[in-house]
């Protein structure tokens, strides 16, 4: 079994660290400070006690004190790190309450978080305690929006087959990524990433097979006079050629 190492220099006193990393393994280790994963580019496999992620771009971690862990990064990735000792983010377990791993997904949330982060390479080098402090506090800020955001998307799966049931009832309109995540109040990215996450597919393949089966069962009516293109226009595709791209995606015999 490897060793697993403390990284006493992490806890120094006021101890801020960021980079951007260019790959390389990580060894397991720990330390009191609050560590902050985000992927840039390839995939990062992540694994914290005994709970192992996989990030993609654009996801991030955010590891609390004491947590052993270990990053395994193939050729080709990147990513920025933030290490903050509890002498300077001790706010981040009062606020934020970080008593175990958390995970937040791609989203407009993350993404505003990535510009942050760009700013802060930007700013680093040539910058001063009081300077970097500043960063670190309003990074803080973001992280605490953002897991008060994943957290509203954990609950928000309760509202799943009130979405199917909306779509069901209205699958002839047109019903657009835009109108639903205003209808139910998300942000087009956060309501793509939920129904996305419950149904393994995007919103729009999702509605073209609602509409694709109510289409066939009355084409399979045998007192059915209406023509196949009727019956299309019918159940919200506006032409046969959709439909008939509809029904072969679907492989609905």
């Amino acid at each position: 079994m490897d060793s697993i190492l403390y990284e006493q220099h992490s806890d120094a006193d006021h101890h801020i660290y960021f980079a951007h990393s260019y790959g390389g393994n990580c060894p397991a280790h720990f330390h009191q400070a609050s560590e902050i994963l985000f992927v840039l580019k390839e995939k990062i496999v992540v694994t914290i006690n005994d709970e192992t992620r996989v990030l993609y771009p654009g996801e991030l971690a955010v590891i609390p004190s004491y947590y052993v862990h270990s990053f395994c990064c193939p050729q080709g990735t990147e990513a920025y790190v933030f290490t903050i000792s509890q002498s300077v983010i001790y706010k981040l377990q009062e606020y934020m309450q970080i008593i175990s791993p958390y995970f937040l997904s791609k989203s407009d949330y993350t993404q505003e978080i990535r510009e942050w982060l760009q700013l802060c390479e930007e700013k680093w080098q040539g910058s001063n305690f009081t300077m970097r402090y500043g960063l670190v506090n309003y990074f803080v800020g973001l992280l605490h929006k953002g897991l008060a955001t994943s957290q509203k998307i954990a609950e928000s799966d309760n509202i799943v087959p009130k979405i199917f049931s909306y779509i069901e009832t209205h699958y002839t309109e047109d019903l657009t990524l835009s109108f639903l995540s205003a209808h139910f109040g998300y942000s087009k990215n956060h309501f793509s990433t939920l129904f996305n996450r419950i149904t393994n597919m995007h919103l729009t393949e999702y509605i073209n097979r609602v509409r694709v089966l109510h289409a066939k069962q009355e084409l399979n009516n045998p007192d059915n006079k209406a023509t196949t293109l009727q019956i299309a226009t019918k159940h919200g595709f506006n032409s046969l050629n959709t439909f008939y791209r509809a029904l072969k995606k679907c492989n609905f015999s």
